[in-house]
C-alpha cells in the first residue's frame, strides 16, 4: 500500500516526460546482479535542410539490489558532416516499486540528472513507469516532468510521455506500436525488438520509426537501441 501512496504523490506532482525519452520506452523492471552496456541513437530530419540530426547515447549500468538500477551516459549530438563529440553527461536511476504481477499493473520510477558539457546547463527529470500485461500483449506508459536550469540557461519546465503497445510473438521478435509526445511535438509509429541469449548473457535490440502527428514534431525519425546484459 505504501508503494501506491508514494506513486500517487509522484503522479500528481510529476505527470509528464522529455525530449531524450524519444529514444526509448522504459520498463519498470530491475534484474538483480545485472550489468549492462547500452548504445542508443536517434536520427531525425531537421526540417530546415536535407541533413539528418543525430543524438547518440553510450551507457554503462548495473543493479545494486533487486529494486535499484543505476546507469551513466555519455551523450553526443551532431548533424551530417559534423564530427560526433561529447555534448552532455547523464546519470539515471531506475527504481522498481512492485513485484511483477503483484498488482493490476507493474510500477516503477526513473530519475535523471543531465549536465551539458562546458556550460552551466542542467536538466533534472522524474518519471513514472506503468506496465500492464494481458497474455502476450503488454502496454507501457512513461510519464515525465523535466526541469532545466543553470547560469547559461533560463529556468524552464517541460513535460512528455511515451506509450507502447507490444506483442510478445517470441523471444526473438516483439512488434509494437509507439506514441511519443513532448515539447518537440507528437509522433506515432511501429517498433520492433527482440532478444538473443548467450548462456547467462543477453543482447537486446530495438528499432522504431516515428511519423509526425503535428507541425512541431520532425516529419520522420528513426530510433535504434542495443544493450548487452552480462
Amino acid at each position: 500500500m505504501k508503494y501506491f501512496i508514494f506513486t500517487a504523490i509522484v503522479l500528481s506532482t510529476f505527470f509528464s516526460s522529455i525530449q531524450g525519452k524519444l529514444s526509448r520506452v522504459y520498463h519498470p523492471y530491475v534484474i538483480p546482479l545485472e550489468r549492462e552496456l547500452e548504445y542508443r541513437t536517434l536520427l531525425q530530419d531537421t526540417k530546415t535542410s536535407s541533413d539528418l540530426k543525430q543524438l547518440q547515447l553510450l551507457g554503462y549500468g548495473q543493479s545494486f539490489n533487486e529494486n535499484l538500477f543505476l546507469e551513466f551516459y555519455l551523450i553526443s549530438e551532431n548533424t551530417d558532416g559534423e564530427s560526433a563529440e561529447i555534448s552532455a553527461y547523464e546519470v539515471e536511476a531506475l527504481i522498481q516499486l512492485t513485484e511483477q504481477g503483484e498488482f493490476w499493473a507493474d510500477w516503477g520510477l526513473v530519475f535523471e540528472l543531465e549536465k551539458v558539457d562546458s556550460l552551466s546547463i542542467w536538466e533534472v527529470s522524474s518519471g513514472v513507469i506503468i506496465e500492464k500485461e494481458w497474455g502476450r500483449w503488454s502496454t507501457t506508459a512513461n510519464l515525465f516532468v523535466i526541469y532545466e536550469f543553470g547560469d547559461d540557461y533560463d529556468e524552464e519546465w517541460h513535460t512528455a510521455a511515451a506509450l507502447q503497445l507490444r506483442y510478445r510473438h517470441s523471444q526473438f521478435i516483439e512488434p509494437s506500436l509507439e506514441l511519443f509526445s513532448s515539447e518537440y511535438g507528437s509522433s506515432i509509429g511501429p517498433g520492433l525488438g527482440g532478444q538473443l541469449r548467450f548462456g547467462l548473457q543477453k543482447l537486446n535490440w530495438e528499432v522504431g520509426l516515428q511519423l509526425a502527428l503535428d507541425n512541431d514534431a520532425p516529419d520522420t525519425y528513426w530510433r535504434f537501441l542495443i544493450d548487452f546484459e552480462f
